[in-house]
């Protein structure tokens, strides 16, 4: 199944694979939003122009960061996996920034 959706999370890993052909490294980061049965969450994909766009720009997710992304998710037998279409659908949210819960209804 194929779905495009947006989620925020905290980054709980990361991994590089750097690659013989230029272009093609795959960065992968692990987000969890506090209700994920895995133990890392849910696995996110940057590949290749879509990375080396983030890294220029200072915006590549560091374990510990909070992260808002959007993307194409992929799902079969025994694995999710969202991959990044462009670097515009990734944001990193700077520490303390306002965050509202979702059963906060704006009110007293």
């Amino acid at each position: 199944a194929f779905l495009h959706f947006r989620v925020e999370g905290k980054v709980t890993k990361t991994q590089m694979v750097r690659t013989p052909y230029k272009g093609s490294d795959i960065y992968t980061f692990w987000l969890s939003d506090g209700t994920e049965a895995s133990r890392y969450g849910l696995k996110v994909k940057v590949e290749g122009p879509i990375y080396y766009t983030l890294e220029q720009e200072k915006r590549v997710p560091v374990k510990g960061d909070l992260v808002s992304v959007e993307g194409t998710f992929h799902a079969g037998d025994g694995f999710q996996l969202l991959t990044v279409n462009t670097s515009a659908m990734l944001d990193i949210i700077p520490a303390g920034a306002p965050t509202i819960a979702p059963d906060d209804k704006g009110g007293e």
